[in-house]
């Protein structure tokens, strides 16, 4: 929440009050009531993106750099966590 309420503080400062209060407001308050793991995530995005996106996750729930691993290790790694989700 700390970001889009820095990125809503700036437009309002700069007199972009309707995006501030529309959109940017609306995603706030889905947010606070949903959480962010039910933020929209649009897999066209560039690679790197989501490589980062799941770094931050394995870091807070795993304690490991996924951004550090090779691509097999990557792969592996995955694989494993989705695997173990399954059963």
């Amino acid at each position: 929440m700390k970001p889009l309420r820095i990125v809503r503080e700036s437009l309002e400062q700069n007199n972009n009050e309707n995006i501030a209060s529309g959109e940017l407001l609306d995603l706030m308050r889905r947010a606070k009531c949903f959480g962010i793991n039910l933020a929209r995530l649009d897999i066209r995005q560039e690679s790197s993106r989501h490589s980062q996106l799941i770094n931050e996750f394995f870091e807070k729930k795993y304690k490991k750099s996924y951004l550090s691993l090779d691509e097999k290790n990557k792969i592996k790694f995955l694989k494993t966590h989705i695997v173990s989700k399954k059963k």
